[in-house]
This record gives structure tokens, C-alpha cells and sequence, in this order.
């Protein structure tokens, strides 16, 4: 690709009216054709490359983006017209920039001549895309798809104001095509001499995805007397191909090894070694001697032995071209079909959109009533719209299951319990007035597993526990208990001999289907811990309060510095101590330093040193001092001031 300064040169040298953005016409009585003027530039390079050198991701999308429409069956793509939906916002300081919806009118206009088959009676390949100017906003209200704004960004730096530029106003851009009309596009690197620009398809959704645009280059007929009113929209056509992922027929200069990936990534426009404007009723170019160089049969101009067309002169009518806009007049097949993929896979979400959908004028009533919405398996519900003025089409699950205003969902008696999907669709022949509505109906099992304990828990080592079954409609029974099956009894009798917790839950079943009750937990034996408490260590001071009457009994504690703070006192579950610590050392039940217990690494300071965490040699595995966690054993903390 050529470096943008030399551009940047050729738009200085050339009379080119570059503050207003218009190229001038005039006539050459020579040959009583059109001398143009060559147009103002294309920026989105230059973006293009900040966005790929600065924006994490954004150049690794690019690459995904150039294999899938590599790798897309354009067979898939069918014969309808793809519409995309575009609000084109006008920002202006009360200028002519601020043109009427007449003149953006046309502008769509333009866009979609040269996407059918080009303008100019050209014989362009048709791309079979489309564009509405959008009929619902965000919100699904009436627009016109013309927004007003007024702000001095209408004359705007793109390398420094874009964002700022579009932050103005901004529709979803994953629904929307957005267009910015400003009075002048300035560049640091290029100057004034900017027409227009867009991001690829590598932004789609982004902040910054859309085009950007001179007024004066949107519909209009500000080219001169000899041009064709359509001249002057060919910016955007321009700025549109690149937004749909078309490269400059002259990216990448002359190479071309393999035409599907290099260049400009399209076979049948042939290399192109220029960004100069050539008159083309004067002249025709040839600058790369390379189109033959691809023997393959993707290349239409590989050699003529091979049976292709051979070396052919630079495409300075195709719109994605820099030169005259009278010049400009067509799309080729691949372009299109290049476009039409990054469309379909990056830019699919474009298609879904409401857009371009006209506004419902009749609204359609979509809500019902159900006689139930939990039923048992063979059950029926049936489904009724009060106020019908529609057609209606009932689904189960997604599943197209009835018609009309009233509907009856019988489910199988060997059906399967869980949440069913009813949904209605209203339709009136219209698109935009489809409504739909839906609802969740909960099918159950007729069988339903209760039962309750004859006493309650806790029971003493050896006593005996027994079950009522309150179960209904059910013919079968299994008892779980802790996770193993138990038995097939109507009701659960067993003897524990062991102290313990248990969890027994029943499952109730009538052939067909089962529910499973609820989960009942006992206990064997007396878990009462509560003497694990008892015992509190501080600093100088301990507290017991196992004495039997209910007041606590003062003594001494060897805790004399790190007790400041926090300690921990262990006791076990009969209230009998077992050892406390201040994080700096541990005693044990006789207030006796343990072996290894002094030196520890909690401080007097620290809140909770006694949960210091310590990494033994020779192991990665994190230790806790004292290990406050162990099974019976409660960890507790506290701290007082002793008055």
C-alpha cells in the first residue's frame, strides 16, 4: 500500500479546493469531455493502522475476520436482498453542512444504485445488499433515521476527535450502520483533504464503528455542471465498502503470489501500484506487470496459456479506486461476494435488527391466561386470548403445536414431569406487527413422597426410629438413608446403636413416575458442645465457665504480652481444657509451654496472630498454627479489657 504522505503530496499538488471537501469539474473543449479534478482522500488506513498497532485484540480480529471470509461458501448465502439499517446523524454549527433530508434521501438513493449494479449505466456486479434509512429507533419508536446536532465538531480532526465526534450521538452499532455528516474532515497526517472515512468490519460494535463524512459528498450535485447527480455520493459508496471489508484495489502494491490473500484480498480486480487520479477519458493504466503471476484457477487473470484473461490495466472505475468520482462506477463479483461474507458472519448482528421494520399501527395482543400452570403428567390446560385481533400460532418447547385464540396443551400420560415453553405468536400479514407471549407450565408426578417421624430427634443410643408414610398416589416406595438405600417398606423402622447424624429422604412412585420428599436429619446420642466454651485465656487473666452454677470463676493466666490483642482457648465439648495461645507461644492444659511451643510468628499486635499461617522447610504446603479446624474442636476468639 502507498505510504498516505505521498497522497498527502499528490492532493498539495493537484488544484484540489481541499478546505471546502469539493472536487471541481471543468470542461476541456478538446475533447468536450469532463477534466476532473482528483476527490479528497480516504483516511481509513491511516485509522486503520492506529487501531491495529494500539487496540488490544483489534488486530487479531482482523486476521479472524480476513480467514472467515476466506473460508465462507458463498453458495450459502441464498438469492434474497440483505437490507442494512443506517441513521445518518448531521452534525452542524447552523452551516450549509446542515443539509435537508431531501438531500440525504438521495444520497441512500445513491448507495443503493451502486450496490444493485453501479452507477452510470454501468454493468457492476450486484451485490444484492441494501440499506433503509432506519424506520424505529433503539426504543422501537417512529424515526425518520435523521438525527440534528448542532456542535463545532462539525469541523473536526479525525486522528483526535472521532470518539468525541460520535460519543455527540450514537445509535446501537450492532443494529445500526451510523453515518456522520460533518462540514470538514481534517487529518494530522493528511491535512484537510479528507472526503471521508469507516472502520472494517474488525470494529464491529465498537465505540468508533461506522463512517464518517463530508456533507458536501452526500447526495447533492456540488461536483459542477458536467457531472451526474449521482457523482457525488460516491464517497460513502466508497466508505461503505470499506465498512463491509473492502481493501483499495491498490493495497499491497503489485505482489501477488496467492490473489485471495494478498493485495487487496479480492481475485478480479488485478494489482494496482497507484494512488494517483488518472482522467479516465483519457488514459488507462497499467502499473503492475504481476496479474498473471497467480497460475491458479481462483486468478481470472493468470496467463492465457493457463486459461485466464493475462495482465490487465488498473481498475480506475472501481469504486474502491482513488480517482475521479466520474470515473467511478462499479462493484466486481468478488468484491461483492467478499462483502456479502463479512456481512453474513462479523456484521450478522446488522441483520437482525428492526430497523428498517415499519412501525405497528394496530399493536397485537398476545397475552393469555391459563386454567393451571402446574399440572399432573396426563393433565390438560387450556390456554385463552380475551381479546383476539390476530392470528395465532401456539408452541410447545419451540415446537409449532396448535392455532387460534384458545388452546389446549394435553400432556402425555406417559409424559415426562419438568417446565414446559408455551408460546404464542400474533401475526396479521404485516412483519412489523408480529407480537408473541410466553408462559411456563410445570408438569408434576402424581405420586408425591411424605412422611413424617413418630418422635423427635435427639434419640438415645440404641432407641429405635420409625416412620409414618404420608405419601399419596403412589404404589412403590424406596427409603434412602445417608445416601444408601435402605428398603422397599411402606415405613422405615430401624434400631442405631451408634452415636451420630443422619439424613432420610423417600422416594414415592406409582409406575410411571417418582418424587422424592424431603430431607429429614436426626441425631443418636447427646451432641451437645457447648462446653467448648467454657475456658477463656487473656492476657494475665483467665475466665472458667464450668463451675456449675452459672457464674464464672477468675484465675491466672501465664499470658503476659501477646495476649494484648487476641488468643485462643480450646476446650473440648465436656468443658476440660486443652490448651490456649497468644500466637507467640502455646500452653497446654496445665499452663505449660508445649514442646516447640514458644517463638511462634504471631505478634502482640496482630488481631489474629493466633491464625498465623507458617511454611514449613522442605514442604509448599501452608500450615495453621494450632489447627483451629480440627473436627470436634471450635476455634474461638476474642478480646477484652480488663478494667
Amino acid at each position: 500500500m502507498k505510504v498516505f504522505n505521498l497522497l498527502l503530496l499528490l492532493l498539495v499538488t493537484i488544484s484540489v479546493s481541499a478546505q471546502t471537501g469539493q472536487a471541481i469539474l471543468s470542461s476541456n473543449p478538446a475533447s468536450n469531455q469532463p477534466s476532473p479534478t482528483v476527490i479528497p482522500g480516504c483516511l481509513t488506513d491511516v485509522l486503520h493502522g492506529i487501531q491495529m498497532q494500539n487496540t488490544p485484540g483489534y488486530a487479531q480480529r482482523t486476521q479472524q475476520i480476513n480467514n472467515g471470509i476466506l473460508n465462507f461458501n458463498t453458495q450459502s448465502r441464498g438469492s434474497g436482498v440483505l437490507t442494512i439499517p443506517i441513521v445518518v446523524h448531521i452534525i452542524h454549527n447552523n452551516g450549509p453542512e446542515n443539509i435537508s433530508n431531501a438531500q440525504v434521501l438521495q444520497g441512500i438513493s445513491d448507495l443503493n444504485l451502486s450496490f444493485a449494479n453501479g452507477l452510470g449505466g454501468s454493468s457492476g456486479a450486484n451485490s444484492n445488499i441494501q440499506f433503509c434509512l432506519a424506520k424505529q429507533d433503539p426504543a422501537g419508536n417512529f424515526t425518520t433515521g435523521i438525527t440534528r446536532t448542532v456542535s463545532t465538531l462539525t469541523n473536526m480532526v479525525s486522528e483526535t476527535q472521532d470518539l468525541e465526534l460520535k460519543d455527540l450521538v450514537r445509535w446501537d452499532p450492532t443494529k445500526y450502520l451510523n453515518i456522520w455528516l460533518v462540514k470538514e474532515i481534517s487529518s494530522l497526517s493528511m491535512g484537510s483533504g479528507i472526503a471521508g472515512y469507516a472502520y472494517f468490519p474488525s470494529a464491529h460494535g465498537s465505540a468508533i464503528d461506522g463512517i464518517v463524512n463530508e456533507a458536501g459528498f452526500f447526495g447533492g450535485t456540488q461536483l459542477g455542471f458536467n457531472s451526474n447527480t449521482y457523482d457525488n455520493s460516491k464517497v460513502h459508496v466508497h466508505e461503505v465498502g470499506h465498512y463491509l471489508g473492502l481493501y483499495h484495489t491498490f493495497e499491497g502494491g503489485c505482489g501477488n503470489s496467492n490473489c485471495q490473500v494478498d493485495g487487496d484480498r479480492v481475485c478480479d480486480t488485478p494489482p494496482d501500484n497507484s494512488t494517483a487520479a488518472v482522467n479516465c477519458f483519457e488514459t488507462t493504466p497499467n502499473t503492475c506487470n504481476t496479474d498473471d503471476d497467480d497460475l491458479s484457477t481462483n486468478n481470472p487473470y493468470r496467463p492465457i496459456a493457463n486459461g485466464g484473461l493475462g495482465d490487465q490495466d488498473d481498475m480506475i472505475g472501481n469504486y474502491m479506486d482513488y480517482g475521479y468520482q466520474i470515473c467511478q462506477h462499479y462493484f466486481t463479483q468478488d468484491q461483492c461476494d467478499r462483502m456479502n461474507a463479512a456481512l453474513i458472519t462479523s456484521r450478522a448482528s446488522l441483520l437482525q435488527s428492526q430497523g428498517c421494520n415499519d412501525i405497528c399501527l394496530t399493536p397485537l395482543n398476545a397475552q393469555f391466561t391459563a386454567s393451571d400452570t402446574t399440572i399432573f403428567i396426563g393433565g390438560q390446560v387450556v390456554f385463552t386470548i380475551n381479546a383476539p385481533n390476530a392470528t395465532y400460532t401456539w408452541y410447545i418447547d419451540g415446537v409449532a403445536a396448535g392455532t387460534g385464540n384458545s388452546f389446549t396443551y394435553q400432556h402425555s400420560p406417559t409424559g415426562v414431569v419438568g417446565n414446559y415453553e408455551i408460546k404464542v405468536v400474533a401475526t396479521n400479514g404485516s412483519v412489523e406487527c408480529i407480537n408473541s407471549n410466553t408462559m411456563m407450565v410445570n408438569v408434576v408426578c402424581p405420586a408425591q413422597a411424605a412422611y413424617t417421624i413418630t418422635s423427635s430427634s435427639p434419640y438415645n443410643v440404641g432407641e429405635t426410629v420409625t416412620t409414618v408414610n404420608n405419601s399419596t398416589s403412589a404404589t412403590s416406595y424406596v427409603w434412602v438413608l445417608d445416601g444408601i438405600v435402605q428398603n422397599a417398606n411402606t415405613n422405615y423402622s430401624q434400631q442405631f446403636n451408634t452415636p451420630g447424624g443422619h439424613n432420610l429422604f423417600l422416594v414415592a412412585s406409582n409406575g410411571i413416575c417418582s418424587d422424592t420428599s424431603a430431607t429429614a436429619f436426626f441425631t443418636i446420642g447427646n451432641c451437645n458442645i457447648s462446653g467448648m466454651n467454657q475456658n477463656w485465656f487473656f492476657n494475665n487473666i483467665s475466665v472458667n465457665f464450668n463451675n456449675g452454677n452459672g457464674e464464672p470463676t477468675v484465675g491466672t493466666s501465664p499470658i503476659n504480652a501477646g495476649g494484648q490483642e487476641s488468643t485462643t482457648t480450646i476446650s473440648d465439648p465436656n468443658g476440660n481444657l486443652l490448651f490456649f495461645s497468644d500466637g507467640i507461644s502455646v500452653w497446654n492444659r496445665n499452663q505449660q509451654v508445649m514442646p516447640n511451643g514458644a517463638g511462634l510468628m504471631g505478634n502482640i499486635s496482630t488481631t489474629q496472630s493466633c491464625l498465623k499461617q507458617h511454611r514449613f522447610p522442605a514442604t509448599p504446603i501452608y500450615t495453621i498454627y494450632l489447627l483451629p479446624m480440627l473436627l470436634s474442636i471450635t476455634l474461638k476468639m476474642a478480646s477484652v479489657t480488663v478494667l
